[in-house]
């Protein structure tokens, strides 16, 4: 999901602040008092340089302030040429600024007579923090507002801390959707690979069932829809071997029948591979066979066979293959390794494939079951480095 994003005070604190979001893939724009600033930032990093704090917040879905102090805030908000002067009703604000209680509230109370969300959220950690996305940042606010603007970083690269906000983000912008998606082989994963980029032409099927969400024509739905990106990936944070730290994964989204065609797929990867002389041979046929259930049994065996491992593994798997040295190599060169170099990385990929399978991800402790419910449909929650291959090298 791409976002446009105003930053508002490039600092020592704000200036990688707002770099980390620019290269989450959003639509930056930055304003700085100190306009060379501003031009070095535009130097660095993608995005777009505001004259004022206003032309800054103009078209902007969330605006970012992280100035010196009260008066520098009051400055760039309320001011002739503050954010608020253009900000859109449902734009979420967010505030860096270690600033005072009094300011903070003023701001909410405003926010909620114009109808746009506030957050209070000043940041620890320092300039080094900053500079390496390791910052602590405590919110105040509503929690409606707090979760939209966890849907702008869920989706793009940066870390929630925990499965609920994982959910309850899913919940609020997939909930309608998933009544429809029974049947449909990794239907996040196809609108990605059809074009799930912002611009790109989405899948009738989601065309129109949008309609009937938004109660719109055809070709209003898919105008929204040339404006929205869909994605499998997203992170949470996992409590690794129950010694009480955070480590934050990435994750992959599957609905159950999903979930189960994979399982299949992957049972059928590792079947009778050992009954040949030749591994590599009968790992490559159960590939070809497996692609051609997924993508027609009249694919031409030679285009299969002309796919890289991350092409084969988005296919099947939805996601890219994990080891950089090999996602590049074609399937037909796999009989081409050395026979040693391919069995390791089978017995590795059998093991993992293999604990994948036996696994539910169903416990009946929430926090360590990894399947929720949205709108009377089971959706689980993976993370990446449980599929075969895809852990990264």
């Amino acid at each position: 999901m791409t976002c446009n994003v105003a930053f508002i005070g490039l600092g020592v604190m704000g200036y990688p602040m707002a770099g980390y979001i620019s290269k989450g893939g959003h639509n930056v724009t930055v304003f700085n008092r100190t306009k060379s600033k501003a031009e070095k930032w535009i130097s660095e990093y993608k995005g777009k340089l505001a004259e004022t704090p206003a032309e800054a917040a103009k078209d902007a879905e969330y605006i970012f302030t992280c100035v010196g102090n009260d008066n520098d805030l009051r400055e760039v908000t309320f001011g002739d040429n503050g954010a608020f002067k253009t900000i859109n009703k449902g734009a979420i604000y967010i505030d860096n600024t270690t600033a005072s209680a009094t300011i903070a509230r003023e701001i909410y109370e405003y926010a909620k007579k114009n109808g746009f969300g506030s957050l209070d959220a000043p940041v620890s950690g320092g300039q080094a923090g900053a500079e390496n996305g390791a910052l602590t940042v405590m919110i105040g606010g509503d929690q409606e507002d707090f979760e939209n603007m966890f849907g702008l970083f869920v989706y793009s690269g940066y870390r929630p801390s925990s499965p609920r906000l994982l959910e309850n983000t899913i919940k609020s912008t997939l909930k309608d959707y998933f009544n429809t998606i029974a049947d449909n082989i990794n239907i996040l994963t196809e609108y990605v690979q059809t074009g799930g980029p912002t611009g790109s032409t989405p899948p009738p099927g989601l065309v129109t069932h949008m309609t009937e969400v938004l109660g719109c024509s055809y070709e209003e739905a898919e105008k929204y829809l040339r404006k929205t990106e869909f994605t499998v990936e997203a992170y949470v944070a996992m409590d690794y071997v129950g010694n009480g730290v955070d480590v934050q994964v990435p994750v992959v989204l599957l609905t159950e029948e999903e979930m189960n065609r994979l399982k299949k797929s992957l049972r059928k990867l590792t079947e009778n591979v050992y009954s040949g002389s030749d591994l590599r041979k009968a790992f490559q046929d159960n590939i070809i066979y497996v692609c051609k259930s997924i993508i027609g049994q009249s694919t031409p065996t030679s285009l299969i066979e002309n796919l890289t491992l991350n092409q084969i593994w988005n296919v099947i798997l939805g996601v890219d293959f994990g080891d950089q040295k090999m996602r590049k190599l074609k399937l037909n060169s796999l009989i081409e390794m050395n026979k040693k170099e391919f069995k390791n990385f089978y017995k590795e990929f059998e093991l993992v494939a293999k604990d994948f399978c036996d696994n539910s991800y169903v416990h009946t402790d929430r926090f360590k079951s990894r399947r929720f419910s949205i709108a009377g449909s089971n959706l689980f929650w993976i993370p990446l480095e449980d599929l075969p291959g895809c852990k990264i090298k």
